[in-house]
Formats: structure tokens, sequence, C-alpha cells
């Protein structure tokens, strides 16, 4: 309708034009029309890529794209006077092309390049097989000749194949018609006579078209175009031609006329107040302009002329079409990209016109790339740069961040004694190592991270840490092996989490590419039908967030509870995947009912804002279905992660690439890397990050807590031995009904991970019978159990 209404605000002044002619019923019904309107309205020809811009004089009407989206043509049509220019001619007329995305100009780089312009209504103008003759009034004052000469230009620009010719009338003469031509127009359009002899000229030019030689003999329609003012008296009333009344009368009657062989179009170009006492002529060319088909206009307009003259066949013709390159690797992401088309005068620069093509192609989850390259290629780029991307953060967390912390640890931490009386801030310095008792010398290297003074040698013999660093001291720790510089102890907390974020965006984004690649429908296009998707491209942008939040939520959910859950037997990986599935699911159906709700209640113009809620909603659950049932504990901040990694995740993918030549398809490994990355991190920080692990035993006069990790941090190859001998390292003295034998069972620490070993019979591990001389690794929450006793492996902060 906003299409309709900006045309219609176009033709207010053409009709009101049309309403002064004296024949404007009888024209209309000859056009095939009812309402003036009709004339400029198209049928059939907008289609949902065309706009209308309310202020140019140009409409785009249609735009086609080649199957691969290299090449694509622009039609467009006039629909207001843009003057005696044809767009075509780059002699006078320069065409700038600006490209617009969602308001925002593009680089010359995406931008597509203007390779050809066409004069497709010359082309139709000439297989119509229609000739115009204008019979040209050099009678009058030179600028209204140099008037006529502009109109004559004009019409050029749609008559370019040699079929079109003009006449002059001066005196009682009238010249032979010759094709309109550089020459001619520079040379003829002059005064000649201070009169002419009008109807006899009219009608020696209709007999000579309606006799179909010459110029006219191939002609399937012949058109007659007379410009004058209509001035037939002199000042004294009396006939400028002896023969007048003759002419009248046979301009009245003429058979050729009657027959329509010729269809004659009189355009006034007289002087306002300055003709009234003809108004006899007015009449007559009136008359013979209705009875041949042609129209009578009180002033020239070249819209309202071409119309009537090519009929209702023509009344939706384009007027010229545009064929642009765009260059490889330019992307339609279903945005709204708005193309430009501005026509510049040579001469004076000024700006005759201008149009706007709308267009929407692709969609954002499934673009349409220029020359992109293949699939595999794609892939295989991405997880390279996946891959390079979590080396680095390998590099990063294991050796240089670590790194820089112990040189920071040393800086402050490590100092050179000097002596008695020796004190850093408020806190003075032992005289002597708190663990090997020996005085400080001068210039010893001593740690002062706590209380505990120490060598420094000392620390490091200590696994880097105090001997009361645990209940009775929470400070005095940071371990750094300098000797074994891949030691895991070593890396940041986060690096497990940041690696499980890339790798997640890496295989959800490999995942998606291939579903998008290979799934001809989505999930949305069962539920709404095509033809609805077409007509809101807002909703075919939503049609593959379903598919993509599937993806995304099935692996960060899968890695996050690999994170978080701490036992790993077959039935916790069934609980992994099965939290990852129903997120996954669950995700999709946010999306999917977003989707239709944006489409039924036409919500496109806040669909951003609309969207953010299942990403805050998904990214909320991810974090609960992950770690449902773990030690962590979601903190109130997600709320603000949340929202600001949807927000960031949704812009970056787009605004990098309106700076930058990465193809669009990687751009969103990117994008979904920030997201997945970002709710790992706020679910890490979350997450207890102690190294203290103990085992609670349960059968004793009391609950005990065993703290296994003094004797692994003193010698990470101990053995820590369970049973009833006074020799085992955890004497289960209290089972005196149990049957438990001298060494039982034994506890060692592989890989970072301690582990159970049944030495006898009898150990239950979870329940089950655990067989003799298995290792089983023990994670948080994990039960045994030897004898009456049962054990607990715990992690915990102290």
């Amino acid at each position: 309708m906003s299409k309709m209404n900006g045309i219609i605000r176009y033709l207010l002044p053409v009709a009101g034009a049309l309403c002064l002619a004296a024949c404007q019923s009888n024209v209309l019904a000859t056009l095939g029309v009812d309402n003036p309107t009709d004339l400029f309205e198209s049928s059939g020809v907008f289609n949902t890529q065309s706009a209308v811009a309310s202020r140019e004089k140009m409409v785009v009407n249609q735009v086609e794209f080649a199957p691969d989206h290299k090449t694509f043509s622009v039609w467009t049509g006039v629909v207001e006077d843009i003057g005696p220019y044809p767009l075509t001619d780059s002699t006078q007329v320069r065409i700038e092309v600006e490209e617009y995305d969602d308001g925002v100009k593009t680089s010359r780089r995406v931008c597509p390049r203007l390779v050809r312009a066409l004069n497709t209504e010359g082309d139709h103008i000439e297989q119509m097989g229609v000739k115009v003759l204008v019979l040209v009034d050099l009678s009058l004052p030179q600028e209204l000749i140099d008037a006529q000469r502009d109109a004559v230009e004009e019409m050029a620009t749609a008559f370019d194949r040699g079929n079109l010719y003009v006449a002059f009338m001066s005196g009682d003469t009238v010249t032979p018609s010759r094709a309109v031509s550089a020459y001619i127009l520079n040379q003829y359009f002059t005064n000649w006579s201070t009169q002419k002899y009008l109807y006899r000229s009219v009608l020696q030019k209709v007999r000579e078209m309606a006799s179909s030689r010459e110029a006219w003999a191939d002609a399937k329609e012949l058109k007659l175009v007379i410009f004058s003012d209509g001035k037939v008296y002199d000042q004294k009333d009396q006939p400028l031609d002896p023969e007048h009344f003759r002419m009248e009368n046979e301009m009245l009657h003429a058979d050729a006329v009657s027959r329509q062989a010729v269809n004659v179009y009189y355009v006034n170009f007289g002087k306002a107040g300055e003709n009234e006492e003809d108004s006899d002529a007015t009449n007559v060319l009136s008359s013979l302009c209705e009875t041949s088909g042609g129209i009578y206009m009180p002033a020239f307009n070249w819209t309202v002329l071409e119309n009537a003259m090519l009929g209702p066949a023509f009344k939706a013709i384009n007027s010229n079409r545009f064929d642009f390159v765009n260059p490889d690797g330019k992307v339609y992401r279903g945005d709204n990209n708005k193309l430009k088309l501005n026509f510049y005068s040579v001469k004076d620069n000024h700006l005759i016109a201008s149009a706007t093509a709308s267009i929407r192609e692709g969609t954002l989850y499934r673009p349409i790339i220029v020359n992109g390259n293949p699939l595999r290629e794609i892939i295989l780029e991405g997880l390279s740069i996946g891959l390079l991307i979590m080396l680095a953060i390998y590099l990063v967390c294991q050796f240089l961040l670590p790194f820089i912390r112990y040189r920071l640890f040393l800086r402050k931490y490590v100092v050179r004694h000097t002596g008695k009386s020796m004190a850093i801030g408020e806190v003075e310095v032992a005289e002597s190592c708190y663990l090997c008792k020996a005085p400080f010398k001068d210039g010893d290297e001593v740690v002062v991270k706590c209380k505990h003074t120490m060598h420094k040698s000392c620390w490091d013999e200590n696994e880097y840490h105090c001997p009361e660093y645990g209940r009775h001291c929470q400070h005095g720790s940071h371990f750094y092996d300098k000797d074994h510089l891949f030691d895991k102890r070593n890396a940041s907390f986060y690096m497990k989490w940041l690696l499980m974020g890339v790798m997640a965006a890496i295989l959800a984004w490999i995942a998606f590419s291939i579903w998008t690649n290979f799934v001809p429908k989505h999930i949305l296009e069962y539920i709404v039908p095509v033809e609805q998707l077409d007509r809101d491209p807002s909703g075919t942008h939503l049609n593959q967030l379903p598919s993509s939040s599937f993806m995304i939520s099935f692996f960060l959910t899968l890695g996050v509870a690999i994170l978080s859950v701490g036992r790993r037997r077959w039935k916790s990986y069934v609980d992994i995947f099965f939290r990852a599935l129903v997120m996954g699911i669950t995700s999709a159906i946010l999306f999917l009912l977003v989707s239709l709700a944006s489409i039924a209640l036409n919500l496109q113009a806040i669909s951003f804002f609309i969207n953010l809620i299942p990403w805050i909603l998904s990214s909320f659950l991810i974090a609960w279905v992950g770690t449902y049932g773990t030690r962590i504990k979601l903190k109130k901040y997600m709320v603000l992660v949340a929202v600001l990694v949807s927000l960031v995740s949704m812009n970056v993918w787009s605004s990098i690439y309106m700076f930058t030549g990465i193809d669009f398809r990687v751009l969103l490994l990117y994008s979904f890397m920030i997201y997945t990355v970002g709710i790992a991190l706020s679910i890490a920080s979350a997450a207890p990050r102690s190294e203290h692990y103990f085992l609670q035993a349960q059968g004793a006069v009391k609950t005990l807590d065993v703290a296994l990790y003094k004797w692994f941090r003193a010698n990470p190859n101990a053995v820590v031995s369970i049973g009833k001998s006074v020799d085992c390292s955890l004497q289960l003295s209290w089972d005196l009904k149990g049957n438990v034998a001298p060494v039982h069972a034994e506890i060692v620490m592989k890989k970072g991970i301690p582990r159970l070993k049944a030495l006898e019979d009898g150990v239950l591990f979870q329940g089950k019978p655990l067989p003799v001389d298995r290792y089983k690794k023990l994670y948080h929450g994990t039960t045994f159990q030897i004898g009456q006793t049962l054990f607990t492996y715990q992690e915990k902060d102290i």
C-alpha cells in the first residue's frame, strides 16, 4: 500500500494537467483506463524486491539476479520528467552507485560495480514498430523554439533507434521529414518567420504518414506530435492561411484521420494569455486528437505524452536496464540492502534523478556468497583457525600467564634476608626457616608469601607452599614448577574452560555449516508456508535460529557437563549426553516459538530485541542444565554476563564483516566462539578452584576428613595405603567387625588424578565390587566402601 501511495503522490499533478484537456474522458477511454493515475501504475512488474522512494523521479521496477548472484540487473522507470537526458549517454550523464546495508554505507570493496546501462524502453518501442514525427513550429519566439528542441531531445531518449523524425513549419511551407540527429538539433531550431499555416502543415504530414511510403512503410504504428502555439488568426482576427476554412473542414473530416491511420497529439507551446482569440483552433485540434486516438496537452510533459502515445501495453515498461557485477565474496544475508543510483549532469554536476532498489537476498545464517569457497575449504579454514586459537590459548595459559604471575611473585614475595629485625611492611620476618628450622643468613633468598617465612629452596622442595597451607594458612601457596613447564598444575585454572568453549564452538559451527548446506528445508519452513517467509524477510532470518541454537546449546552443554559432572562411569556419560540433548532441543523450541511469534505478530521492526529473549534464556539454561547436581553454584551476575555475551555475539559477526575481507561463513565461527567462551568463562568463575582433596570416612566413631592432598604434595609419587596394618597410611583401626585385610587398597596419583586400586576382594566402588588390581579414577562425590567404612572423595575449599 505504501508503494501505491508513493506512486499516487507523483500522479496528482499529472492528473490535474489532464483535467485541463477538453477531451479528457474520451482520451482515457481510448487508453483503456478509468483513472489518470493508472497511466503510471505498473501491472505485475513490481515484486518483493522493488522499491519506490517518495521523492525520487525514477522507480525501480524489478531486480533480477543471475543464478550465481555474480551479476544482476536493475530495471527502472520514470515517474517524473527528468529533462532531455539519455541516461545511457555517458558523455552527458554520470552515474554514481551507492549501497547501504541496514542504513550504513558499505565500502567500495563490497559495493556492486555498474558495467552497462541500456535503454530497454527504446528496444521495446522498436519491437512495437512505432514511428513518431514531431512537427515543430519555427514561427515562435526563440525561447519557445529552444523549449521545443529540449522536448525533442527528451523524446529522443526513448526513440533512439531511428524511429523519431522531425519536420518544421514556417510561413506557408513545411520541411520534409528527417530523422532526428545532433546536426538537426543544433542547426535547425531557429526562428524562420513570424507566422505559419498550421492546419495546412498538419494535414500535409498526416497524409504523408498515412500513405505508408518511404520512412513510414515498415511502421506498425504512426504518431504525429504537433508543437505549436495554436495560432491561426492574425491580430485583426483574419485567418493567416488564405485557405483556412477549407483546411479546417478537412481537419475535421479527413478520411485518413477518420480511419485513425495516424494518431495525432498536440502540445501547446504558446505563452499564457496570448492565445485566447484562437479558441476555435483549440477546439479543432482537440477534435483532431480525439478522433485520431491522440490527446490534446496544454503543456509539454514527456511522461504523460509517452504513456498516451504508447498506450496500456506500454504503461508498465522499464525505461532503462542497469547491469551490475558483484565483487567476489560479496554477501547477501537478508539485510535491508539498498542500492542507490544517482544520475548527475556531466555539464554542471547537478543531480538529474535517482532510484533506489531494495534488495533482500539470502538469510543471516544461510547467506548467499558470490563465488564463495566450497564448503569443505571453509570447514578446513575454520577448523584450522579454531585449532590455532586453541593452541594460542594453551600456550598463553600454560606458559605465558604462569610465567608472568611467577615473575610478579618473585618480585613481590621473594626477598634477600638482611639480618635481624627485618620487616616487610608491618610484618616482621622470622630469623629462621619455618620448614628446615635453619637460621637465615644475610643474602639468603626467602619467601614472605605468608607469615611462615621459608628459604626459597625449601619453598620449592615443599611443592611451592608453606607446610601449614590449608586449614592454618590461607595464603602460603604459589605453585610454579619452573623445571617442568608442561606440568598442568602450572596452567591457569580457566584454560580448560576456554579450550572447552572454543571446541564447542568449532563442533557447533561445523555441524551447522553441514546442516545448512545439505538440508534443503529448515524447521520453520515445515510450519510456516514458504510464501509467508518470502513476504517476511525477517522470518527468513529467524528460520535458521532454531537449528543454530540447537547446535550451540548441544555442544556447549556437553562441554560444560563434562567439566562439571564428577563421576565418569558409563552412566555419567549417558547423563552428560542426555543433558546436552535436552538443552539443544529446549533451545531450538525457544527460538522456534520466538520465530513464529515474530511472524504472527508482525514484529520484524523489533526482532533484534525479541531475539535477545531466547538467547538469554538459553544462556541460563545451558549453565543450569550443565552444572545441575555439581559443586558449581551459579551466581546472580550471570544475568548480566548472559545479556552482554548475547549482544556481542549477535553484533560482532556482521560488524567485522563490514571492515574486513574475511569470509562471512568463517566469521560465524568467531560469533559462535564469543558466545560459547563467554558462557564458559561465566560458569568457570563460579566453579570451585580448590586443590584440596579429602577422603571423608563414615563408619568410625565420628566422620573423619582425611587430607589426601598433603600426602601427594609432599611426594607426588606417594602411595596412600588403606587397611588394618599399622604400616598403612590410613589404618582402619575402628572397623572391628568388617572384613578388612592388612593392606586392602591403595590410592595413587596419576596424571593429576587420584586413582583407587583394590589389592584384595571386598572393595565396593560406587556400590559394585571392584576387581583386584583394577584402577578407578576418583572424582568429586565418588564413593567406595571397605569393610564397614564408607569413603567419599571430595574436593573442597578450606
